[in-house]
C-alpha cells in the first residue's frame, strides 16, 4: 500500500490491493503531491502520481516503470522516473525520455530552479 503520513497519521494512497510505493512527497500550500507506483495484473509497476489523493497514471502498464521525484512550480508537474529501462521525466503528463534505452536506466531526482 502506498501512503504518507501527515501529523503522524498515516494517509492511504492505495487501497492495498496491489503492491504500491510512494517515493517522493512536494507540498505547495494545501495541496500535497506524491510520486510513485502500482503494480498490475500481469506484473509490471505502473508510473503514477497523486495529488490530494487522486491518482494519475503516467504509463499503461505495458512496460515497467516508476516515479521517483516530484516537484510543482506554478501550474506545471514534474515527475523524473523510468519506462522499459529508459530515463523520462514528465511535465504535466508529458513524457520525455533522456536515454536512448540502449542501458537500462533511471533518472531518481528532479529539480526546477525559476530563471
Amino acid at each position: 500500500m502506498a501512503r504518507y503520513w501527515k501529523n503522524g497519521a498515516a494517509v492511504a494512497l492505495t487501497d492495498g490491493t496491489a503492491d504500491a510505493s510512494a517515493a517522493s512527497i512536494f507540498v505547495a500550500g494545501s495541496d500535497v503531491y506524491v510520486a510513485g507506483a502500482e503494480s498490475n495484473d500481469s506484473g509490471n509497476n505502473l508510473a503514477k502520481w497523486w495529488k490530494n489523493g487522486t491518482v494519475t497514471a503516467l504509463t499503461d502498464g505495458t512496460n515497467n516503470a516508476g516515479a521517483y521525484s516530484i516537484i510543482v512550480a506554478g501550474s506545471d508537474v514534474y515527475i523524473a522516473g523510468h519506462e522499459f529501462g529508459i530515463a523520462r521525466y514528465w511535465r504535466n503528463g508529458v513524457a520525455v525520455a533522456l536515454t536512448s534505452g540502449a542501458t537500462d536506466a533511471l533518472a531518481y531526482s528532479i529539480v526546477y530552479t525559476a530563471q
